[in-house]
């Protein structure tokens, strides 16, 4: 590990950085650490950086998910309504994770995955079909089964708001969403 202290300020921020490079003796990769708390030491800003990291990613999975940089409108009232709804979804993703543990959402650091996260694993490399059930809902066929069971918990949790009046969507004139596993390379 080694320290690097610039000897002039930075022009913008009139703040002095210091830098941390650290190579890993094994793989040689080496990495590089910031820090305007020049009073920090090494081991304190290398320490501090966990509490960083999270924030980063959930600024770059809000941009590249849920386009937070890109309102649709200029209007103060069209980018409150943008925030609001990239809000929304966040939290709706946050709960449909919180309800729906699967292994591969959760980071060995424990940091919360991010929508691309679950979209992979819920949807690529996926055979589906959309048909309308006998209720008139629409039916979400996974075909190629459920390795972790996370499909079939999400199927009961919409089996469960639709006995509760609740798996509704009023703009698409009160049809539902319902989901059901099959596995179709099973004999």
């Amino acid at each position: 590990m080694s320290f690097l202290q610039p000897t002039h300020e930075h022009a913008e921020t009139s703040y002095e950085p210091r830098f941390i490079v650290k190579q890993n003796k094994e793989t040689l990769e080496t990495r590089c650490f910031g820090s305007t708390h020049t009073d920090y030491s090494p081991i304190k800003i290398l320490n501090s950086y966990h509490v960083r990291w999270p924030v980063e990613i959930g600024i770059k999975d809000l941009i590249e998910n849920y386009y937070l940089n890109k309102p649709i409108g200029t209007s103060p009232e069209k980018v409150e309504l943008h925030y609001y709804c990239v809000m929304l979804a966040r939290m709706t993703i946050d709960y449909f994770r919180s309800i729906l543990c699967c292994r591969e959402w959760q980071s060995p650091e424990d940091w919360k995955c991010v929508l691309s996260t679950i979209r992979t694993s819920m949807f690529s490399n996926q055979n589906c079909e959309l048909s309308r059930d006998d209720s008139g809902d629409l039916l979400l066929t996974f075909l190629d089964g459920d390795r972790y069971g996370v499909k079939k918990q999400l199927a009961k949790r919409m089996e469960q708001r639709k006995n509760a009046g609740l798996n509704r969507v009023s703009w698409w004139g009160g049809i539902g969403v319902q989901i059901e596993v099959k596995n179709q390379y099973q004999l």
